[in-house]
């Protein structure tokens, strides 16, 4: 059986933050249903990884995503390499919030933990820094709540059991 859990989007990075748990915590961009879809996701992937179901897996993607570089002065190479550096470290902090929250579940139900996520089992983790290449609102202006819906991480996670 597949289940699929679809995107699962947390906006509201302020400019040049990276750090996952405020964007995670805010409730002024994050509503509940957000956090319960992706607790969702990593209890599947805390099943596959414990062994409790034989031949279940789990595969995460994680894409993060920065708002445009309207710094003036700089060159366009300047501002992409700026814009992904940030999708790029927004999407391994957000992948590193879910391993960790991953071994924390692990550890408290009695399971032997992995070190780090490249020793994971049967869960895949993979991410994508997309730069400002998906942006929610091409032209924010100085409107900071369209520029922070363009800095964001986006969870796709998929569960397999027999």
């Amino acid at each position: 059986m597949r289940t699929d859990y679809g995107s699962v989007q947390f906006v509201g990075y302020e400019s040049q933050h990276v750090d996952f748990l405020p964007v995670y915590q805010d409730s002024n961009y994050t509503a509940q249903d957000l956090r319960d879809k992706l607790d969702s996701m990593i209890e599947a992937a805390v099943t596959a990884e414990s062994g409790l179901v034989p031949g279940a897996y789990f595969s995460l993607l994680v894409v993060g995503h920065a708002d445009r570089v309207d710094i003036a002065g700089w060159t366009s190479e300047q501002k992409r390499e700026l814009e992904l550096t940030n999708s790029e470290k927004r999407a391994e902090d957000a992948e590193a919030y879910f391993f960790n929250e991953m071994v924390a579940r692990l550890t408290a139900q009695g399971f032997e933990a992995p070190a780090s996520a490249q020793l994971l089992g049967t869960v895949q983790t993979r991410r994508v820094a997309c730069g400002s290449a998906q942006l929610f609102f091409p032209n924010p202006g100085n409107d900071e709540g369209q520029r922070r819906a363009n800095r964001r991480v986006e969870f796709f996670g998929t569960a397999f059991s027999p």
